[in-house]
């Protein structure tokens, strides 16, 4: 089925947004405002790109409500999403068997980017879901990573192309997050800094 793509103006933001909905969608590099609802991405494209298996997002926003991501591949970062100087929101979302060959994981944000995963999403991947290199990261509601279990879930650390790198991670109040690999961090430079935030009421389990 061929996905409908729609045009229409953001309620805060006098920039255009391109909403994708539909059945099957290909790989897609993004820059600016996107919403993508109702879709599944299996096999980004027939040539494995080096960043975004399945989405490249630069220097916009991006909304991604009830997709699923299966099994996209990337040589480096982000097997199904690279998200550079981004501001992203993911809601009830299934992320499944992916691989990176660098093993940088399901999610890379990199360059200030901000990601909101907003309840509801499942990460079922043999590597870590998400990757936090100079950006921020939040989780909301109830987040599902399972199988993660040689390696960590999510993985904060530097960015080499950034000095004075804060990576953030945070589990807002009344959030619950299921883990099976944990969090852990990497940081090299003395200027950079791994900060993990857990507001009252978060459940880690």
């Amino acid at each position: 089925m061929s996905t409908k793509i729609v045009k229409r103006s953001l309620a805060l933001s006098a920039l255009m947004a391109f909403v994708i909905t539909g059945s099957a969608m290909a790989r897609e590099v993004l820059t600016g405002n996107h919403e993508i609802t109702g879709t599944y991405v299996a096999n980004g494209g027939a040539a494995t790109p080096e960043r975004g298996g399945a989405i490249y997002h630069t220097n916009g926003s991006l909304i991604i409500n009830d997709a699923t991501f299966e099994a996209n591949t990337a040589t480096k970062r982000g097997a199904a999403i690279y998200a550079n100087n981004s501001d992203i929101t993911v809601t009830n979302t299934n992320f499944t068997d992916h691989a990176s060959s660098a093993a940088y994981s399901v999610i890379y944000l990199q360059n200030g980017s901000n990601m909101v995963l907003n309840g509801g999403n499942v990460f079922n991947n043999g590597e870590s879901a998400v990757h936090v290199a100079d950006s921020n990261l939040v989780l909301k509601g109830q987040n599902d990573f399972l199988n993660c279990v040689t390696v960590p879930s999510i993985l904060l650390t530097e960015d080499d192309g950034n000095p004075d790198t804060i990576s953030t991670l945070t589990f807002e109040e009344g959030s619950t997050t299921n883990f099976t690999g944990g969090v852990a961090y990497d940081i090299a430079t003395a200027n950079d800094r791994a900060i993990i935030n857990v507001e009252s009421g978060a459940a880690v389990k």
